[in-house]
């Protein structure tokens, strides 16, 4: 964040340390600037940046520009780990598509494999059944009758049955 071109470029943009850049290496200002820098975190995200000048205007300008470029990679990082949920939680949303996929085709074989004796086919299979024994019922009585009228035939005389 504080990296040596970006101090630079703020002892550039506010003709910072003048006398020291006349006289001195660059590398020597951009030390002196690190030293007049002092971040504090004071609890979470929050922080205290402060900047010690000899003009209070400049302390001022200087210590806005240092918190702009806190918030702006705060922003950075924060895009960067909210593209890197957003790429993990799409690869988990796949992921769990190709297993319900998976699934479902699983699913199909088995109620092909085992259709007409799954519990879901439970009430289906009673009511057919149910069904088939009440038609053979149906059919057991119409036999009864005719077997009765059949008697009945025979007992009567000359109703047909052997005299």
């Amino acid at each position: 964040m504080l990296s040596r071109t970006r101090r630079e470029r703020i002892v550039q943009d506010f003709n910072l340390y003048p006398v020291g850049r006349q006289s001195g290496i660059m590398e020597d200002v951009i030390d002196q600037m690190r030293k007049d820098i002092n971040v504090q975190i004071v609890k979470g995200d929050a922080f205290r940046i402060t900047y010690t000048s000899d003009s209070p205007q400049t302390a001022m300008k200087v210590t806005e520009r240092l918190a702009t470029l806190f918030i702006d990679e705060n922003l950075k990082d924060r895009e960067v780990l909210a593209n890197g949920t957003n790429d993990f939680l799409e690869a988990q949303l796949q992921e769990a598509r190709q297993k319900l996929v998976s699934l479902e085709q699983k699913l199909e074989v088995y109620r092909r494999q085992y259709t007409g004796q799954l519990p879901s086919q439970l009430q289906p299979n009673l009511q057919a059944l149910q069904n088939t024994q009440m038609q053979i019922q149906a059919r057991i009585d119409s036999a009864n009758r005719e077997r009765d009228r059949k008697l009945m035939a025979e007992r009567v005389p000359g109703g047909g049955g052997e005299s």
